[in-house]
């Protein structure tokens, strides 16, 4: 059995299968020599998209979106925490991740989701009351190209 595939645009892909099979271990292996053949003919096709376009569409697309946060105090209501941010970036794009509260030793999480230029307060469930107490804010916002931008605080509980 044999596959011959190519990436060369000026030349046509080719491949050809044949095999014989002696035995039922020969067909077994003959059948993963097909199925790697036609993974490969698979993987040919989709290299052909071009991923640079997508790639330089989305560096064009201006600054990275952030969050920062725009207070040291955090308002309680309830059992929640009202945590002021923005989203820093164009009004076209979006902030998207996750911001956690840590307070001694116990991690409060809340996905939040903000439109470019805008200022919201985050609600994030934190449990007790914690009226006085400092906490660890960290806001994790995924980014197009490189994983996360993450930004740091430290908070203070008010009533």
């Amino acid at each position: 059995m044999w596959c011959y595939v190519t990436r060369d645009p000026d030349v046509k892909t080719n491949m050809q299968l044949t095999s014989k099979h002696s035995s039922r271990n020969a067909a077994a292996r003959g059948s993963r020599r097909l199925l790697a053949c036609a993974l490969a003919w698979v993987c040919l096709a989709a290299a052909a998209v071009p991923l640079a376009a997508s790639a330089q569409s989305a560096v064009d697309a201006g600054p990275e979106m952030s969050l920062v946060f725009t207070a040291e105090t955090a308002r309680l209501v309830g059992s929640s925490a009202l945590v002021p941010v923005r989203c820093l970036g164009p009004q076209e794009g979006l902030c998207s991740g996750t911001v956690t509260l840590s307070v001694k030793g116990r991690k409060h999480k809340a996905p939040f989701s903000l439109v470019g230029g805008s200022a919201q307060n985050l609600v994030v469930p934190v449990g007790g009351a914690l009226a006085g107490q400092r906490a660890v804010a960290v806001a994790r916002t995924a980014r197009a190209i490189v994983g996360y931008a993450r930004a740091t605080s430290a908070m203070r509980f008010v009533q």
